[in-house]
């Protein structure tokens, strides 16, 4: 079903401000109200304040959460007891799903987003009295394969496939570059510190937005940082630390012909 959903709110929970941008330009072709909160603890304190229609919760967050936030939500926000929570997350492994319907969600949309997935997730739990069917008049995909890709260094098509509409991909390409070397900076400051969570959660963020803009060799290295850093793996952050963090850097930079 293709719809809109105006008078339909949303929370978006996630500690990456990118992600949050993805996210939001998702549901924005939709005509849906997004707020976002950055950390379990803001998501909690807005949702005892107002009401939500869906929320989307990130897993992998300092301090509380995405399974901590969703239990307090619904321990303690009787208004929030039956709002819908849907798990948006990259950290989707062998009983993931089990793991976010025990603490009280409803469902999961892995990272990359899918919007296919996002849709169908969207249609089964927002009121029915808030969605708006419209005709399939929406933006049309170029399929030619021997088109120029908008970013050479992309992969565009595949990219492009998960999120439907070439304006969204190329608005997340923009914030990608934009928080760039604030996010290569935050992930240095974590190694040389030895604050291997941190950097874990760092590398986690990485890969998501690596692998949503079609940088997928990026965000294969991120994942292996990630894993690494979880185990306090120090040898293999020793051997894939400098090369993913130059691969990051030469995106970058490959990247800035188009945001000059």
């Amino acid at each position: 079903m293709l719809f809109k959903a105006p008078d339909a709110k949303i929370l978006i929970v996630d500690d990456s401000a990118i992600n949050l941008e993805i996210a939001a330009g998702l549901l924005a072709t939709f005509e849906i109200q997004c707020r976002t909160a950055l950390s379990g603890y803001e998501a909690l304190d807005m949702v005892e304040k107002e009401h939500f229609d869906l929320i989307l919760m990130d897993h992998m967050m300092p301090g509380m959460d995405g399974i901590d936030t969703a239990k307090t939500i619904r321990a303690l926000v009787p208004s929030a007891k039956n709002t819908p929570i849907i798990a948006l997350t990259a950290n989707v492994v062998e009983g993931s799903r089990e793991m976010y319907l025990r603490a009280g969600m409803v469902g999961l949309v892995p990272k990359p987003i899918d919007v296919k997935v996002l849709t169908d997730m969207l249609d089964k739990w927002l009121p029915s009295g808030k969605k708006i069917e419209v005709s399939d008049g929406g933006e049309k995909q170029v399929t030619d394969k021997n088109r120029v890709p908008l970013f050479d260094c992309l992969d565009c098509d595949k990219a492009l496939e998960l999120l439907g509409s070439e304006q969204v991909f190329k608005n997340i390409v923009s914030d990608y570059y934009k928080r760039g070397k604030e996010a290569q900076k935050a992930i240095e400051n974590a190694k040389n510190l030895g604050i291997l969570d941190e950097y874990a959660r760092l590398a986690h963020t990485l890969k998501s937005s690596s692998r949503q803009i079609g940088a997928y060799e990026l965000g294969d290295l991120a994942e292996k940082l990630e894993q690494a850093g979880k185990a306090s793996d120090t040898a293999t952050i020793g051997e894939y630390h400098t090369k993913t963090m130059k691969m990051f850097e030469e995106l970058l930079q490959n990247l800035s012909k188009y945001f000059m």
